[in-house]
């Protein structure tokens, strides 16, 4: 699953933002087992 904005579109922009930042240090696994 990749973390996409069309699969969580109640997060705004700052949230958004910030899961990207998380994503680039901690990578996108751990982002998305975070959201599920």
């Amino acid at each position: 699953m990749r973390v996409e904005h069309a699969a969580f579109p109640h997060l705004t922009s700052i949230e958004w933002q910030a899961l990207h930042r998380l994503a680039a240090v901690s990578g996108e696994v751990f982002v998305t087992l975070l959201l599920s």
